[in-house]
């Protein structure tokens, strides 16, 4: 018999502690550099923000990027069934598990986020379209047509793209998170095409090559900064 899905929550608590003792914890290994959208975007609809999966950092860092984009609103992360049953902490800070190749999983998935949609403008998703963790240069990103299901469940939504760029810091032990967060792509979600998608984030890990490569040890000061 399968094991039962963990129940996913956004516990306000569990969030306080994440704050206080995780992320600065994160931050002494790990510097979030993000440039894009430096407001709330959409306010109106639920939004989705997809991007590559390069680290187990991933996750966190969508964090940061929701602390720009919808910093009033709970985070929700689709993530692995398994991981969930693992790090249970992350069920109570909005993970909500999916089980690759299982049609109920999905369907349970696709059911909670369109609970999660109904809550309108306080609503924000992070989904990783790859399904895997793979190579920061791996060219095509092979996202999956799923994230169109996820996105046509949270209709009217607003789909973000994200690329994540992570490598050793030049003048610092800790790595550094290049971030960069595209505009919206446009429509609500309902007719989003995943190879579209999968194009705006490739070219955002592009614009972020190109500027480490331009910059070198410089590009930590120069990147976009909250």
């Amino acid at each position: 018999m399968a094991p039962r899905p963990v129940r996913s929550q956004n516990r306000p608590f569990a969030w306080g502690v994440y704050e206080r003792v995780f992320r600065p914890w994160m931050r002494r290994r790990l510097d979030v550099l993000c440039a894009g959208p430096n407001h709330p975007v959409h306010q109106g609809r639920a939004i989705l923000l997809c991007a590559n999966h390069t680290s187990w950092w991933d996750g966190f860092v969508m964090r940061e990027v929701h602390r720009r984009v919808r910093p009033d609103s709970a985070l929700w992360t689709i993530m692995l069934e398994r991981e969930l049953r693992r790090f249970r902490v992350f069920a109570q800070i909005g993970g909500i598990g999916i089980e690759p190749g299982s049609t109920g999983s999905m369907r349970r998935l696709l059911r909670s986020l369109r609970d999660i949609g109904s809550e309108g403008r306080s609503a924000c998703v992070s989904f990783f379209p790859q399904g895997r963790i793979g190579s920061v240069t791996q060219r095509p990103l092979g996202f999956r047509r799923g994230v169109e299901l996820v996105a046509g469940a949270l209709v009217p939504a607003a789909v973000v793209p994200v690329g994540i760029h992570i490598q050793p810091g030049a003048k610092t032990p800790r790595s550094i998170a290049y971030v960069a967060i595209g505009d919206p792509l446009p429509g609500d979600g309902s007719s989003l095409d995943a190879g579209e998608l999968e194009e705006r984030v490739t070219g955002l890990l592009d614009r972020i090559r190109e500027f480490t490569d331009e910059h070198g040890e410089d590009a930590e000061r120069r990147w976009g900064r909250r």
